[in-house]
């Protein structure tokens, strides 16, 4: 749990402000990978079948959101982020990084077009700490929810397909 902690998300995001680069790779893969990714899945799948497996994790992460109310570390720790989400929600969890892995876990069983969403979607995630709206926590839990849920909804919806 120790990269978990507050003290090191916000080092994390110091160590990227102090640098150029980072903050703009950051801010790109915070604000547009998950864009990209949207739109390489409708591009490689050709359909809407998975739209339930991207719904349902993005519903209940919606759901712990309005619960959580969990600051944002530059809510908490008056610093200024690289940037500010658009809406202002809870910190906890992270609907980019839910929605980052519930589209990778749609390409599990596409070879290495999974492996490079996966590295996208882990991109995601960690810019969203980088620049300061997420704590490590934030993102975890999200990935978790998003890819688990994701590849549960995909196996009950094969299983309903076979039926």
């Amino acid at each position: 749990m120790y990269l978990l902690n507050e003290a090191q998300s916000v080092q994390f995001f110091k160590h990227v402000n102090a640098s150029p680069f980072l903050r703009v790779v950051a801010l790109i893969s915070s604000t547009y990978l998950i864009w990209f990714m949207v739109v390489f899945l409708l591009w490689i799948t050709k359909s809407l079948y998975w739209i339930p497996a991207i719904l349902l994790p993005w519903g209940v992460t919606l759901l712990l959101s309005t619960w959580i109310k969990r600051l944002r570390p530059y809510q908490k720790h008056g610093f200024v982020p690289i940037m500010k989400p658009g809406i202002e929600t809870s910190s906890f969890p992270s609907e980019h990084a839910t929605l980052a892995f519930a589209i990778a876990a749609v390409f599990v069983m596409s070879g290495s077009v999974f492996y490079v969403v996966l590295f996208c979607a882990f991109l995601v995630a960690l810019s969203r700490v980088a620049t300061g709206v997420h704590y490590f926590s934030d993102v975890l839990v999200g990935a978790l929810i998003g890819f688990l849920l994701s590849t549960a909804s995909q196996i009950v919806i094969v299983l309903l397909a076979l039926s």
